[in-house]
């Protein structure tokens, strides 16, 4: 996990200050800390270029994470919205065509 931090950047926290603060948010969110991961991997850098500090992406990493929980959804279903959520913010454009 500390590695994909890395990669996507950790901006002006180190690697374990992030990863402390994701897996923080998978305890309140209750989901796994590699599916709490991944949700802020995939929006980490959109949402840096649309302004989100790191604190504000993990926290809706977490949202994310909780509205996947209580939806009730699938694993799969949960998975595939927000792939096309990380799409939308990575585009700069939420289109609505999904």
């Amino acid at each position: 996990l500390e590695a994909r931090l890395n990669a996507i950047g950790t901006g002006a926290f180190s690697a374990r200050e992030v990863m402390d603060a994701v897996a923080a948010a998978a305890d309140r969110a209750r989901v796994p800390v590699n599916d709490l991961t991944d949700v802020y991997a995939r929006n980490a850098a959109a949402l840096d270029r649309l302004g989100y500090s790191q604190s504000e992406a993990i926290r809706i990493a977490e949202t994310l994470s909780k509205l996947g929980t209580l939806s009730g959804g699938s694993a799969q279903s949960i998975s595939a919205a927000l792939f096309q959520l990380s799409q939308a913010f990575n585009s700069g454009a939420l289109r609505g065509e999904e």
